[in-house]
């Protein structure tokens, strides 16, 4: 039977599903920091084992609503969850509940961000906002870049407007220019 061999410890996410065989895993736990390995019993006739890559990561920053103060319609995709939400211009808002991804590199990035489209009408190009968490130099936040038509990496990434620090849950707003912020929520 084949396994899925897990490397847990603390503050780690998903990455990447690797397949290797069994030395590669043991050599890739000698080189992992409070690495525990958990098998779980998977199909029988996988093979070979299949190891899930986990990296270590900051603290999680849940966004639980989404208002729009611009008067454009904002489009709001999390590439990394495939969720994709519509919130109405002039003051419209949704309940919203996903993280904000973790890239720590442009390669992680174009795989896990949030985009924040504007559909400004022609001739005029939308607004894009791109937002992810990342940790520089010990200052893990949540960053954003403003684009026109596509969402693109920056390095580092400044952080976000209003409450950039990780942890807890919090709003986005846009407003009334597509210039956009964060805050925490009750």
């Amino acid at each position: 039977m084949a396994k899925i061999l897990r490397l847990t410890g603390p503050r780690t996410e998903l990455r990447d599903n690797i397949q290797v065989d069994p030395e590669v895993v043991q050599a890739l736990l000698g080189h992992r920091d409070n690495a525990a390995v958990t098998p779980q019993w998977q199909d029988p006739n996988r093979s070979p084992i299949e190891f899930r890559e986990r990296t270590t990561v900051g603290a999680l920053t849940q966004i639980k609503l989404i208002r729009n103060n611009s008067p454009y319609e904002a489009q709001v995709e999390q590439n990394e969850a495939g969720k994709f939400d519509v919130v109405p211009a002039n003051g419209g808002s949704i309940p919203y509940d996903d993280r904000v991804p973790w890239a720590a590199t442009e390669t992680e990035f174009y795989a896990r961000h949030m985009a924040v489209r504007l559909r400004v009408p022609d001739p005029k190009p939308d607004i894009v906002w791109a937002i992810w968490q990342r940790n520089v130099d010990h200052d893990d936040r949540v960053r954003a870049s403003r684009n026109e038509e596509i969402a693109l990496w920056a390095d580092p990434g400044a952080p976000i407007a209003g409450r950039s620090e990780v942890r807890g849950s919090r709003a986005i707003y846009i407003d009334s220019s597509g210039d956009i912020s964060m805050d925490a929520t009750g």
